[in-house]
């Protein structure tokens, strides 16, 4: 049987186990998307404050500028993210390849981080709830060595 865990947020993705794998899956395609829309607006002010240059009123100037900044910091906040969920997507692992599994509860939430023997490492936040919960008993099953901060 197959148990699901939803990410948080939303471009975490989701986790699925069964009784011998962990597969991590989700969509890079929606971060590219918005990638793509924020790209095209920051070209839309760029080119505003390239015909605004010379207005005397520089308060949109003013404005254009800021936006300019958002979009940029958006893109590199999102570029970090997406390049995450491509290694992440359809990621398959066995639990003789997890090294060890750091379980950091915070709130409502648990922020699961595997390493593995190979020295890379998946990140996974969840709700703590009775999935989060079997996810733990599955790991003790297979002898993980689990860590809590």
């Amino acid at each position: 049987m197959i148990t699901r865990l939803k990410g948080r947020p939303n471009f975490s993705g989701e986790l699925l186990f069964d009784d011998y794998t962990i597969t991590f899956r989700n969509d890079p395609l929606i971060i590219a998307f918005g990638i793509a829309c924020v790209s095209i607006m920051t070209i839309g002010y760029t080119v505003n404050i390239y015909i605004h240059h010379l207005d005397k009123d520089g308060v949109f100037l003013i404005l254009y500028a800021v936006m300019l900044l958002f979009g940029i910091f958006y893109i590199a906040f999102f570029r970090k993210k997406y390049i995450a969920a491509k290694k992440m997507h359809k990621k398959v692992i066995k639990p003789e390849s997890i090294k060890l599994v750091k379980i950091t509860p915070i709130r409502k939430n648990i922020i699961f981080t595997f390493k593995l023997h190979n020295n890379s490492q998946q990140k996974f936040k969840c709700r703590n709830n009775t999935k989060s919960d079997k996810l733990l008993a599955f790991l003790k099953n297979y002898k993980v060595k689990l860590i809590t901060k």
